[in-house]
């Protein structure tokens, strides 16, 4: 599982940035967000801050399942990420956050909440981007039809 989280955060931190959205089927949810990785633990989670929501924090589930879309314009990769998302409210775990400055935190703190997300389940995509002509993707459509292509990967984390 290790070597599948080493390639999973080589692809994420090269892209970065995602939409993601709550898939919880609560009347209260976080609104989608764009947001920016902070970091991809050993463990399979992924760290990053989102704004305040206006709404007490205690009114929203603590813990819910959410998708992550990354993509990069000029980059081949296409990620998505299924997973749990838990707002990060202990002092002692935002405290023990190591990749950022306490000074950091407070500010964030401020005007943002720290969320995790466990990834469970994540697909990876590589889009071709060259131009073919007609003829060269008509006959790429009809070889994808016969075997679909080896650019396509899933890996599942949720163990």
């Amino acid at each position: 599982m290790q070597d599948y989280i080493y390639t999973i955060r080589q692809k994420i931190e090269g892209l970065k940035t995602a939409i993601m959205y709550s898939t919880s089927n609560e009347v209260l949810k976080l609104p989608t967000h764009i947001v920016h990785t902070l970091k991809v633990d050993d463990n399979g989670y992924l760290w990053f801050i989102v704004p305040k929501p206006n709404q007490a924090l205690t009114a929203f589930e603590k813990t819910f399942p959410v998708e992550l879309q990354y993509f990069k314009k000029g980059n081949p990769d296409l990620i998505n990420v299924k997973g749990c998302a838990e707002i990060v409210t202990d002092e002692t775990i935002i405290n023990n956050i190591d990749f950022m400055t306490q000074e950091r935190k407070a500010e964030l703190l401020v005007n943002h909440i720290f969320l995790n997300v466990k990834m469970l389940q994540v697909e990876v995509n590589e889009l071709e981007i060259e131009r073919k002509n007609f003829w060269q993707t008509l006959r790429q459509s009809i070889l994808e039809l016969i075997a679909p292509p080896a650019h396509h990967q899933t890996f599942d984390l949720s163990i």
